[in-house]
């Protein structure tokens, strides 16, 4: 039975009131913000100020985000080989695991940084923390990017078959299976992971996005740690599009989450 669709605004109420929604709109603002401030004469700029306060207000969701990243670390450290053939072996694994422990370092110093930019206290270390937190943020992106660019070339390798064919194998199986002298059931012969074009193409659409949305993000703590020479407006717009990119994703996730 088909679904009735969602009125436009019932969903975006719905996307609006969610920690990933509100999360998502406050990064907007911030560097929406952040592209007005340059073209602003004054220094700081009333924007820079709103910029700033939004920053401060998006700090509060990943607080304890830390403990979800090194949770996926660990997630990646055990990776077995039964998951996708383009995430599989051991050079996947260590590029995700170095991506989401050094975002779980990046937000733990972030963390504790706290009460220097509420103002409430500050301490001699505050700023030096903030930096470093940024320096492991920009190496998790690296690692990020190296990541997806190798589930991309794997992506490549693996065997493609149509989806027909794929059907037809699972049919083959069950009932012709044959048994060894013990009277056991024989395994069938470890083939390798095949794909279909309709899912190699989802898939690599998927891993181009996220190729997209970490050049983007990039951008941030390299302009940050003056790495990256480039202007506060382009290092704002990278940041807007890579915002539009996962707030979309993050749309359908709550939409489908209230469908379900």
């Amino acid at each position: 039975m088909a679904t009735t669709p969602q009125p436009w605004m019932a969903q975006f109420s719905r996307y609006i009131n969610s920690a990933p929604g509100i999360e998502n709109t406050l990064r907007l603002l911030q560097f929406s913000c952040v592209i007005l401030g340059s073209f602003s004469g004054a220094s700081p700029s009333p924007w820079s100020r709103a910029g700033g306060q939004f920053a401060l207000s998006r700090r509060y969701f990943r607080f304890f985000k830390f403990i979800d990243y090194f949770e996926n670390a660990w997630a990646a450290y055990t990776l077995n080989e039964s998951g996708p053939a383009h995430r599989r072996g051991s050079i996947a694994s260590t590029l995700e695991f170095s991506k989401w422990s050094l975002l779980g370092v990046y937000l733990l110093l972030e963390g504790v940084t706290i009460f220097d930019a509420l103002g409430a206290q500050r301490t001699s270390w505050g700023d030096r923390a903030l930096l470093e937190s940024n320096k492991f943020w920009l190496y998790a992106l690296v690692f990020s990017l190296l990541s997806t660019l190798w589930q991309l070339a794997q992506l490549r390798q693996a065997p493609k078959t149509p989806a027909a064919t794929q059907k037809n194998k699972k049919k083959e199986k069950g009932p012709d299976a044959k048994s060894n002298t013990d009277g056991q059931e024989k395994a069938p012969p470890v083939e390798k992971q095949t794909i279909n074009n309709a899912e190699f193409i989802i898939i690599y659409q998927a891993l181009v996005k996220d190729l997209i949305i970490t050049v983007c993000d990039i951008c941030i703590p390299g302009y940050n740690l003056g790495w990256i020479p480039i202007s506060a407006s382009t290092m704002g717009s990278a940041a807007v599009l890579s915002t539009l990119l996962v707030g979309r994703d993050r749309w359908v996730q709550v939409r489908d989450v209230a469908g379900s």
